[in-house]
């Protein structure tokens, strides 16, 4: 055999065992990438809150709020209900709102993302389904599996494995799903809410809120509010904290004499609601805010004690009669949080985006 026949027959031999491998070899599952919660949240969004839910476990509030949450109305604990409560593996939650035109009703959807088993947690809605009398149906959606009730016309769930799940209804959720798989840019590219969460800071609850022209009068209803300098705040930021409860509000305005006049009009406010909002709360946690206007940003950095959040989100949740208004009041710690230089919003004065998503 000549050398070059002897290379030829090598070179086969190879190639056959190549190709042997490649088709005998198990098939391996690839799973999709793992996303955050912003991750799957449109880019064109108005409004998106996030959650960090591990931080929520670490505060008082929190563990109780998650204890409650725990129980279904009517059906008793979720966790006897599924024998392993999606909560549990729940680490982030954002919530987003779409923007729709003016005239179109504001739609809400949910990503959940944790360390949850995508078979056992669709397994768990179906029970919930069942449970409430309905009849779950389960569709594929791209990698996604879906859950609806058959006889409901409003909401469903999809979730594929390694998550997120998403919580929508129609288009908002279609959005989501195709957010995820890449179709559609995330909030992540968008630089005014990527702006003003640089601003606010790292904190366990952010929300970020884009406000078109003409907010303030669709919001109360009044034409006069054209004239507020409120209505022409075109972003907002809150950053909360639970253990210590911290606040941190961020205000962007189309101007610094518009920002200074902002700041005036919540100073008043807090001195002017000061006993209203004793009467309904038993005390005043505005009394100590600090606000302050630096270029086109109004800053408000508020600290609560833990009875102030708990008492607060009773009242707004309607489970707590108003305090008697000579409840004494409980001291908060007086240390502000440390200020930074002038911020820049300049992405915020570009309309809340509608354009291409992409992520």
């Amino acid at each position: 055999m000549t050398r070059e026949r002897r290379a030829e027959s090598v070179l086969l031999l190879v190639l056959i065992a190549a190709l042997v491998w490649v088709f005998a070899r198990p098939a391996v599952r690839e799973e999709p990438v793992r996303l955050s919660a912003l991750g799957a949240v449109p880019r064109d969004a108005m409004l998106v809150l996030t959650l960090d839910a591990d931080a929520l476990r670490k505060s008082t509030w929190g563990r109780d709020l998650l204890a409650h949450g725990q129980n279904l109305r009517g059906l008793g604990s979720l966790d006897t209900l599924c024998h392993d409560s999606p909560l549990e593996r729940l680490r982030e939650l954002a919530l987003f709102v779409p923007t729709v035109p003016a005239d179109e009703a504001l739609d809400v959807g949910v990503v959940a993302q944790g360390e949850f088993d995508a078979e056992v947690t669709l397994a768990c809605i179906e029970r919930v389904v069942n449970a409430r009398g309905g009849s779950p149906i389960r569709s594929p959606l791209g990698s996604f599996t879906s859950i609806r009730d058959r006889g409901a016309s409003r909401g469903e769930i999809a979730m594929r494995q390694g998550g997120p799940l998403i919580l929508g209804e129609g288009r908002t959720l279609r959005l989501a799903v195709d957010t995820a798989e890449g179709r559609s840019e995330s909030v992540r590219s968008n630089e005014a809410h990527s702006g003003l969460r640089v601003e606010v800071g790292p904190h366990a609850l952010i929300v970020s809120l884009l406000l078109p022209p003409g907010w303030l009068t669709r919001v109360t209803g009044l034409e006069v509010a054209r004239a507020s300098p409120l209505a022409q705040v075109r972003a907002a930021a809150v950053g909360i904290d639970l253990e210590p409860v911290k606040v941190d509000v961020v205000l962007g305005c189309e101007s610094d004499a518009l920002a200074r006049e902002v700041a005036r009009i919540l100073e008043g406010f807090s001195k002017d609601a000061g006993g209203l909002i004793e009467l309904e709360l038993g005390r005043n946690p505005l009394e100590r805010a600090k606000i302050s206007a630096r270029g086109r940003v109004v800053r408000l950095q508020l600290d609560l004690d833990t009875k102030d959040l708990d008492t607060l989100s009773r009242r707004l949740l309607g489970q707590l009669p108003a305090a008697a208004p000579g409840d004494a009041p409980i001291g908060v710690d007086d240390a502000g949080r440390s200020r930074v230089d002038e911020p820049s919003l300049a992405a915020t004065d570009a309309q809340p985006p509608t354009g291409d998503a992409g992520d």
